[in-house]
């Protein structure tokens, strides 16, 4: 799905998606070869789980704390220039 049809499915704007990937609330969402976000099934259950912990009022650094220690449970890699 693109960051539009995404943005379009949760109701979450296609600016807050960014910047939730930008600081490292879940994984790095892969590229076309044209470089436009495709966002995959794992990829949107990521922002369903940060859409419902933001709606509970979930601040996002609990929510990166929550994303990389899961992920790192998981064994893979998410975003981590963010502090």
């Amino acid at each position: 799905m693109t960051i539009k049809e995404v943005s379009k499915k949760y109701g979450i704007s296609t600016d807050t998606l960014r910047y939730y990937e930008r600081v490292g609330l879940f994984l790095r969402v892969k590229r076309t070869a044209s470089g436009i976000r495709d966002f995959d099934k794992e990829a949107c259950d990521w922002v369903e789980f940060i859409k419902y912990m933001r709606d509970c009022g979930v601040l996002c650094d609990i929510v990166r704390i929550v994303a990389r220690n899961t992920i790192r449970a998981l064994g893979r890699h998410i975003v981590t220039n963010a502090g």
